[in-house]
Formats: C-alpha cells, sequence, structure tokens
C-alpha cells in the first residue's frame, strides 16, 4: 500500500471507478464478518478505503491484500464504533488523510461537506440514528451513485437504533 502521491502498481485499466465491498474476518466473535469499502478511481489507479473495520489482524490483512500495489488516497469512517475504526490508527501511520466525524487525530467531516477525489465527487450526509453522529457518503461519478451508509441501514431495520427517538431521527 502506498500513501497519495506515490505511485502504485495499480491493477486497473485507466479511467476505471469502481466501488468494491470486500469482507474481513475478525477473530473477535463480537465482530464476526466485517465489511470495508474501496472505490478505485482516476487514470493511474488510486483507492480510498471506507470503514477501514476493527483492529483485527486477520481482517487488516485482508484490507491490505485488496489494496496491495495501489495508492491509498484517502480513508473515509462513517462512524466511529470500534468495528468501523479501528483499523484506522494502523493507516493513518501510512500517511493517508482520513475523515470522520468527532474522532481525534482525523480531519472533522460535517454533513454537507464535499471531498474531491479525482473525478468523483463524494458528498458527506448525516444519517445519525445508530450512532451520533453518522455520516454517510454520496459517491458521484461512478457508473450509478452510491451511498454508502454504514450501519445506518441494517436488513430488516434503521441501523439498529437503541431507542424510539434515535429511530425516528433515522427515518
Amino acid at each position: 500500500v502506498a500513501p497519495a502521491g506515490s505511485r502504485g502498481r495499480g491493477r486497473m485499466s485507466a479511467g476505471r471507478r469502481i466501488l468494491i465491498l470486500g469482507e474481513g474476518f475478525s477473530h473477535d466473535p463480537h465482530y464476526g464478518k466485517t465489511m470495508y469499502g474501496i472505490i478505485r478511481y482516476g487514470p493511474d489507479p488510486v483507492v480510498a478505503i471506507i470503514d477501514p473495520g476493527p483492529l483485527d489482524d486477520a481482517h487488516i490483512a485482508a484490507l491490505l491484500d485488496a489494496v496491495r500495489g495501489e495508492t491509498v488516497s484517502h480513508i473515509f469512517v462513517t462512524h466511529t464504533h470500534r468495528d468501523h475504526v479501528g483499523g484506522v490508527d494502523f493507516l493513518v501511520r501510512l500517511g493517508v488523510p482520513v475523515f470522520a466525524p468527532e474522532m481525534p487525530g482525523t480531519s472533522a467531516i460535517h454533513p454537507g461537506d464535499v471531498i474531491p477525489c479525482g473525478d468523483l465527487v463524494i458528498r458527506a450526509c448525516d444519517l445519525s440514528g445508530h450512532a451520533m453522529p453518522s455520516i454517510g457518503y454520496h459517491i458521484e461519478g461512478l457508473s450509478l451513485p452510491v451511498l454508502v451508509t454504514g450501519d445506518a441501514l441494517f436488513a430488516g431495520s434503521m441501523g439498529g437504533c437503541q431507542t424510539p427517538r434515535r429511530y425516528q431521527l433515522a427515518l
């Protein structure tokens, strides 16, 4: 993995843009299967990572394998629960900027903020409910727009909100 500004070998043809949801496996039974997002973009393949996941050797190995030889330009965090941010400290050592809601040592991101990633536009959206705050990332410039929600949506639930008030807020 190479920090932004260095040149990775890349595995993509020029100009391709793609969002990949990958999964890692944690040895901690609290996490089970964990997910991360990778956006590849630009003529020289560059990647942005969304929710790098827990500080777990198996998960970090899967994430690093997924971006091996590529330039990592940004890390985006949807919310600060440890199954989403535990691996951030490890990746920060690479010199990659991290954007997160209310997380010490990162660049603060707020609803409405826009971060350009090459020819992609990543817009922060308020998805508070599961976590307070929680940011979604609306990505424009892929073949179709995508909203990465973190844990704001679960199958059959609005992010497993713990109180009726948070559930109403999430709606």
